[in-house]
């Protein structure tokens, strides 16, 4: 496959840098990810699912300069990020093998990694300060449904003013169990 292939087609992305063929259902999912501002998945199988959504993650800040994506998780920043940055230097490896320099990181640090496009991925708890702090274009926040009811109600409070009053920034939430209103919202 060519650079361009890869770069113009999240799944081309996908297979081609992890060789992983998305199930018909997760494939769906990537490509509503493209298209819909908000959108929530749910899990099938925890141990199957999600290298696609965070695989979508990285594509979209590779391919979009000066974007800023996030990980939310309520629980393991550390590890998420350290998953994140693995997948993205592998990434950055395989993209420079088919055209020299395309990308580089430019700065990292336990959460945050920068591009030399200008785009940042950070991973975060999403506690208050991170949440009003920097602009995101797309978040990514798995585990809401293992939330507890206080971070749930800040949750909601913090994001859906901001969701409300702009089409700049795309949220994704992936759960696995039916246990929260936010849901309905997004169906």
């Amino acid at each position: 496959m060519n650079l361009s292939d890869v770069l113009s087609d999240p799944i081309n992305f996908i297979t081609e840098f992890f060789g992983i063929v998305p199930a018909k259902y997760q494939e769906e999912w990537v490509r509503e990810y493209q298209t819909k501002q908000h959108i929530a998945v749910k899990i099938q199988n925890k141990y199957l699912d999600g290298d696609e959504t965070d695989l979508y993650a990285i594509w979209y800040a590779i391919v979009n300069s000066n974007k800023h994506v996030c990980f939310g998780t309520p629980i393991h920043v550390e590890s998420k990020m350290g998953l994140i940055k693995s997948y993205v230097k592998h990434i950055i490896n395989r993209l420079n093998a088919m055209k020299d320099d395309f990308i580089s990181i430019t700065y990292e640090n336990d959460y945050c990694i920068v591009l030399s496009n200008g785009s940042k991925i950070s991973c975060n708890d999403m506690l208050e300060e991170c949440i009003h702090g920097p602009s995101y274009h797309l978040v990514i926040y798995n585990g809401i449904d293992y939330m507890t009811d206080d971070q749930y109600d800040f949750f909601m409070k913090a994001w859906f003013p901001t969701l409300a009053s702009t089409k700049d920034i795309k949220l994704i939430l992936r759960y696995e169990k039916d246990n929260r209103p936010i849901f309905a919202k997004f169906k």
